[in-house]
C-alpha cells in the first residue's frame, strides 16, 4: 500500500512540476511579444484595424515570426488585406 501511495505522490509531484514548466513558457512567451498577442486576440474578435496596430507594434518591438503571423488562423479576418501584407514587405517600415 505504501508503494503505490508514493508512486501516486510522486506522479501528482511530476504533474505539478510539468504544468509548472507549462506556465512559466507561457508568461516568457506573453512577456515577450505581448503585441503580437493583443493582435491576435483583436483578429479572433474581427478587429481589423486594432490587430493592424497592434502587429506593426510588435514588429516595431523586434517581433519577427512573421512567416507564422502570415498563416496564424487567429488573424485569418486580416488575410489578404493591403496593411496586413504590407507588413511582409522587406522594403516596408513597421
Amino acid at each position: 500500500m505504501e508503494l503505490l501511495e508514493g508512486r501516486t505522490l510522486k506522479n501528482r509531484l511530476d504533474a505539478e512540476r510539468l504544468r509548472q514548466r507549462e506556465i512559466a513558457v507561457l508568461e516568457h512567451q506573453l512577456k515577450d511579444a505581448p503585441e503580437d498577442n493583443a493582435a491576435r486576440t483583436c483578429g479572433v474578435m474581427g478587429k481589423r484595424p486594432e490587430a493592424i496596430g497592434m502587429l506593426k507594434r510588435a514588429k516595431t518591438a523586434g517581433y519577427q515570426n512573421l512567416e507564422w503571423t502570415r498563416r496564424d488562423p487567429d488573424l485569418a479576418c486580416l488575410h489578404g488585406e493591403p496593411e496586413f501584407e504590407k507588413l511582409f514587405d522587406p522594403s516596408a517600415k513597421a
